[in-house]
């Protein structure tokens, strides 16, 4: 099972679904990771990735700042 996006009301998705969902996250069987981790000097990959659907779920691009490093 994969829940990427929902796009309708609360009372549209039955909550069996959605805890069985959660149920695989807390176990550790379903990720909340981004689909794709890029570099800055992948930045034009990135976008032409983004343009053209080949990822499922969210993109994220890495600005060289240390990790941890206040913004």
């Amino acid at each position: 099972m994969r829940l990427t996006a929902y796009g309708g009301e609360a009372d549209d998705l039955p909550a069996s679904v959605l805890q069985r969902y959660l149920d695989r996250i807390a176990a550790g069987e379903a990720g909340l990771g981004p689909a794709k981790v890029y570099r800055m000097d992948e930045i034009r990959q990135a976008h032409d990735d983004l343009e053209h659907n080949r990822t499922a779920g969210k993109l994220v691009v890495l600005t060289g700042r240390a990790e941890g490093a206040a913004p």
